[in-house]
């Protein structure tokens, strides 16, 4: 039995995630979205207590990966549990097997660590057996089970209301019409005072009427003490193309205390490569006087200020005597109805494309119909002519604005009846218009504020906006509404609109003035910069904040300046980040900093936007002296942003860095490293970072180790495929993906027929128990036998990675370039059958 530490439990219960989930025959049925191991780790580091007896709960177990973390995380503790006793149930019996291959894991890891490991795994569906205990009866005489830990990734599933399972959970009382909601609830009721529940769903239930009840019940019985947000649609299950916005949220069964706080973090994707980090009051969090108890995710000290200056409104839409709905007119059941063009028995029927830029244009020669026939079937939809403000429904969640608002006065379309279609939201009075334009005017200001756009993104993850979103908006008075109306103009920049509704909402009050103009600059400085990576034709990768804030750094721009301020300010890495923290609120983890440099600065350095290390070209790019600089042109390019002059300077850009880049390829060959692949062939491979490491193994270990051995393939973080010959793989049955993640070299051994995959290690990615499943069905059609080497440049490096080192793998260190170490240990250097 190979022994498990808490890091190779961990790792190998994610090749046995990754193995199932590339065969889900009733992922549709069960709505199985298997847990990524770096988010079970996310989950996992979350615990807050380690009781002495664990009694940890999984209802929806899948591979078992989040026991496997909690496990893990529990044994790695200085005082780990004396006992873990773990439910798991899981509804599929064809993940079984691959569920019972994670417990053995556990029991293999907990067996090593002394600690008692009991499992209970119940093949059935969780809701069923949690109601029976609950109602206790049909369930043998069980009492309830009192869990302390609960760690869920539940179904993301609607749940029909006239379905079994709603009628169960009915009985206990627990009415909802999502299977994710319906877990987490029965899990908060299975969990005894002081125990803890993580759960990973969709962050729909933060926000809305239609979880409003989910969430009085889960924050009446417990308090958060966690919460992070994946901020991209697309990436937290990317695996399974979900597309959907979702939160791992962390709670203590326990009464509220008024020092309670949370901590709130925020990634782009599951690998938490660039985690940010902001702790704040739970009252941020949740506004105790909140009926509908709205869970607000202040990803940073920015969004914590816009918090603070909504809430110093006071009124209500219905203390200003205003509704808000959604447009009356659904046009597919009316369809019979609809006309292109208006005539004499016709009212105009308005869609969101007829407003554009806070004004109304119709009619439009589109693919919509201008118009809805008047009748008896139609009338009862149709509202009278008046002054109306609205907003779209939808938007997409990269679009610059949430909130677009648009006035429609009385008198500008000219019939008595009006239709609105149903992906607008209408504010209105009693289904007429409102009498004031100007109060109309100063909302429509309002609304289309940065303030307001960015306290709404930090309740809704939709790139929906519901007339229920809109209703629960904090709003100033109505004098304050009509100075905004006095003062608004649809031909009012951006710049120039927050400005007016800065004075106006926070007059005598400089303290809050200064607050909302920092506030409102942050988030505008933010979005620009956005836009210029955009506009620069960055990868999607790349279009994010960390890149953003990467940019207003290195340019010098806090929130008060301009971009025509732009300068070329030398930095580092972690200069960066403190930029980015004093200056824009965004705290990023200290562990992020080699995120930044491979995935924001790299990336800007090859676009040729940045140079790196312009005082001294062959300083390595890892280096902790290496500091990064706007190019000149490309200062003077960004200085020219958001100007008339901006698409012309664009298009000069771009032709003159493409000669830049041929220019500054011609100085950094000046600097590469020469290695010999043969006795034949030299390459080059890029200065600094592995490649010292690289140049070292072909030198060194190569001849040592596989003497007249053949050289297949290096990589380089420039060129992927520096070396490659094909065709004598392709003889060795292997063909390549090259998207596939090779490895740094790879040797054939032609004396004993061993193909030699090495790994070279300088900051990151060991030969893990994953990547040895990675590289074993790479390769899997090799007809010489595979042998696992890790390099490292010293021992110092090794000791920071050997608990990451899988089994059955060779460790070879540069600085005793003879020796090798083995993991494991039957015989030393050679291939083994898995």
């Amino acid at each position: 039995m190979l022994l498990q530490t808490e890091f190779a439990v961990l790792e190998n219960a994610e090749a046995v995630r990754a193995e199932a989930d590339g065969c889900l025959p009733n992922r549709e049925r069960f709505a199985q979205y298997l847990t990524p191991s770096s988010v079970a780790r996310l989950m996992a580091s979350m615990i807050v207590n380690s009781p002495k007896e664990v009694r940890f709960l999984d209802p929806g177990a899948g591979t078992g990966i989040l026991t496997a973390a909690t496990v893990g995380t529990l044994c790695g503790l200085s005082k780990p549990p004396v006992r873990i006793a773990v439910t798991v149930f899981e509804i599929d019996n064809h993940l079984r097997h691959y569920l019972e291959r994670t417990l053995m894991l556990c029991d293999e890891l907990c067996d090593d660590r002394g600690v008692e490991f009991d499992v209970d795994l119940v093949g059935g569906d969780f809701i069923s057996f949690a109601c029976s205990f609950l109602r206790d009866d049909l369930f043998t005489g069980f009492s309830i089970p009192q869990f302390n830990i609960c760690m869920m990734n539940p179904p993301y599933q609607k749940l029909p209301l006239n379905s079994t399972y709603a009628s169960e959970l009915q009985r206990v009382g627990i009415n909802t019409a999502n299977m994710y909601s319906a877990f987490v609830e029965l899990a908060t009721r299975l969990i005894e005072p002081g125990g803890q529940l993580v759960a990973i769903t969709p962050r729909s239930f933060c926000n809305g009427t239609y979880f409003a009840p989910f969430r009085r019940n889960l924050l009446s019985s417990t308090v958060p003490t966690n919460l992070h947000l994946f901020e991209s649609r697309t990436r937290a299950f990317e695996e399974n193309s979900v597309l959907q916005e979702n939160v791992i949220l962390s709670c203590i069964k326990r009464v509220p205390k008024a020092s309670d706080r949370v901590t709130i973090t925020s990634s782009d994707g599951p690998e938490l490569r660039d985690l940010a980090t902001n702790t704040v009051e739970l009252g941020r969090v949740v506004d105790p006087n909140d009926q509908e108890q709205v869970i607000h995710i202040e990803v940073s000290e920015s969004a914590s200020g816009i918090t603070e200056l909504m809430r110093a409104l006071k009124c209500s839409l219905a203390d200003l005597g205003l509704e808000v709905s959604t447009g009356p007119v659904v046009d597919f059941r009316l369809k019979d109805h609809l006309r292109n063009h208006a005539s004499g028995n016709t009212a105009p029927l308005l869609y969101p494309a007829h407003f554009r830029k806070g004004t109304c244009e119709w009619p439009l020669d589109g693919r919509k119909p201008n118009a809805i026939e008047v009748n008896d079937e139609t009338r009862r939809w149709l509202w009278p002519t008046g002054n109306y403000l609205v907003t779209k429904r939808f938007s997409s969640k990269e679009e610059r604005k949430r909130v677009v608002a648009s006035v429609l006065p009385e008198g500008q379309i000219r019939n008595e009846l009006l239709g609105f279609e149903n992906h607008l939201n209408v504010f209105h009075v009693a289904g007429s218009g409102v009498r004031e334009i100007s109060l109309l005017n100063g909302l429509c200001a309002y609304l289309n504020s940065t303030l307001v756009d960015s306290y709404f993104r930090m309740f809704s993850g939709h790139t929906q906006v519901n007339a229920g979103d809109l209703r629960r908006l904090p709003f100033p008075t109505r004098p304050q509404l009509r100075a905004l109306g006095e003062s608004y103009s649809p031909s009012l920049t951006q710049e120039e609109l927050d400005l007016i509704v800065n004075s106006v909402l926070f007059e005598g009050d400089k303290t809050m003035a200064k607050k909302s103009h920092l506030a409102v600059n942050r988030a505008k400085m933010l979005a620009s910069a956005l836009r210029v990576l955009k506009e620069l034709d960055f990868p999607r990768e790349q279009q994010n904040e960390r890149t953003a804030y990467s940019l207003l750094a290195l340019a010098g721009l806090t929130p008060d300046k301009r971009w025509n301020e732009a300068a070329a300010v030398p930095l580092g890495i972690t200069p960066i980040m403190e930029f980015t923290e004093k200056h824009y609120g965004r705290k990023y983890a200290p562990n992020t900093r080699e995120t930044f440099r491979r995935f924001s600065v790299h990336q800007m350095v090859q676009a040729r936007l940045l140079i790196c290390n312009p005082d001294k070209p062959e300083r390595p790019p890892n280096s902790p002296k290496t500091i990064y600089q706007l190019e000149s042109d490309a200062l003077h390019l960004l200085r020219h942003f958001d100007t008339p002059s901006w698409s012309e300077q664009l298009s000069k850009y771009r032709v003159r860095v493409k000669s830049l880049r041929d220019e500054y390829e011609r100085a950094r060959a000046k600097t590469r490293i020469q290695v010999n692949v043969s006795e034949t062939q030299c390459i080059s491979l890029s200065p600094g970072g592995q490649n010292v490491l690289v140049k070292t193994i072909l030198d060194d270990f190569v001849p040592f180790f596989t003497p007249r051995g053949h050289v297949l393939y290096v990589g380089d973080t420039d060129q992927k495929f520096a070396h490659f010959d094909e065709s004598e793989l392709k003889r060795l049955g292997v063909t390549i993906d090259r998207h596939g993640k090779m490895p740094d070299v790879i040797v054939h051994f032609k004396r004993k027929n061993w193909l030699v995959l090495i790994e070279a290690v300088t900051s990151h990615g060991p030969i893990s128990p994953k990547r040895r499943k990675e590289l074993s069905e790479l390769f899997s059609h090799s007809t010489a036998g595979l042998v696992y080497v890790t390099a490292f440049l010293d021992r110092r490096t090794l000791t920071r990675y050997i608990r990451e080192i899988s089994w059955a793998t060779e460790v070879w260190v540069a600085e005793s370039p003879t020796h090798l170490i083995h993991f494991n240990g039957d015989r030393f250097l050679g291939p083994y059958k898995d």
